[in-house]
């Protein structure tokens, strides 16, 4: 990750700005033969787009998010107004999806919950939040799509 994204990641973490990158130095803790050790690392995370779009001919609408970061995307969680933490409209589980960005080997994830079985963009949230384990978030606006 570029070092001007980290620095104005944690600016606006300190501020406490909704942003779609964001970057935390947290302290580690680890236990090795019975020994506690604290270390900082920087984490980071920043959102690439956060699209809704309602589509005609397929009858479907939803959101559509991709980012990374360098956490562990298998315990990130994402919400927005109308979807609960971890959960689908359809009020199953639903979970961030990691995958390898690979340009450059960074964890990636995504978030695409089905909305509805029918085109409306009026279903589409203004926001989506992704948070990490250790409290770091981002917060995209959406971009709301409709094809025909």
């Amino acid at each position: 990750m570029p070092w001007f994204l980290i620095v104005i990641g944690l600016v606006v973490q300190f501020l406490g700005i909704p942003s779609p990158v964001s970057a935390a130095i947290v302290p580690v803790r680890k236990v090795e033969d019975g020994m506690v050790t604290t270390h900082l690392e920087l984490h980071y995370m920043a959102i690439r787009y956060a699209d809704c779009e309602a589509q005609e001919f397929s009858h479907l609408t939803g959101i559509y998010v991709d980012g990374f970061t360098n956490e562990n995307p298998n315990e990130l969680v994402a919400y927005s107004e109308v979807t609960e933490p971890r959960k689908g409209m359809n009020g199953l589980p639903f979970l961030v999806q990691p995958f390898q960005i690979p340009e450059n080997g960074e964890k990636g994830f995504r978030y695409n919950p089905l909305l509805a079985t029918h085109a409306n963009a009026e279903l589409c949230p203004l926001s989506v939040t992704i948070r990490g384990a250790d409290g770091l978030k981002v917060v995209a606006k959406i971009a709301v799509y409709t094809f025909q």
